[in-house]
């Protein structure tokens, strides 16, 4: 800071208040309405781009739409999760008109009519997590097939 040319103090001067001062009724900060209103409005908005982008980056294959859209082969059937299939393992003999063991008959019938001249070499027996059953389904087809 630096002194006045005649070597003294320099001394502030305020300006005295155009109106008297007032205590104010409600508090300049924190404004409880907007920020609610702005966080609800905020937090909707990445609540749904977080779900739009977790829409988009996922690859899993969960039906048969996804299968069709991501490959040229096609679903020659599907069978049905049973969890009393822990019971009854061998469900074509424990169960024959139950819907599991109509979808594999169902599934014969479609293996069956697939093309002759281009009959698959392999067939893909698939589920979505362990223990659903595919060990089973493998080892129906071919009495399935045989019948």
């Amino acid at each position: 800071m630096s002194s006045p040319p005649n070597g003294r103090t320099a001394r502030r001067r305020f300006a005295p208040p155009s109106r008297p001062r007032r205590r104010p009724d409600s508090p300049s900060s924190p404004n409880v309405t907007r920020n609610l209103a702005l966080g609800l409005v905020l937090g909707l908005m990445l609540g749904v781009g977080v779900a739009i982008l977790r829409e988009m980056l996922d690859t899993k294959v969960r039906n048969e739409k996804d299968i069709n859209a991501v490959t040229d082969s096609s679903v020659i059937g599907t069978v049905g999760f049973d969890p009393s299939g822990i019971e009854h393992p061998v469900f074509m003999y424990d169960d024959p008109t139950g819907q599991r063991a109509e979808a594999v008959r169902r599934l014969r019938t479609n293996l069956q009519f697939v093309d002759l001249a281009d009959r698959p070499g392999s067939i893909v027996v698939t589920s979505s997590v362990p223990g659903e059953g595919k060990y089973r389904i493998r080892g129906h087809r071919p009495r399935q097939l045989a019948a």
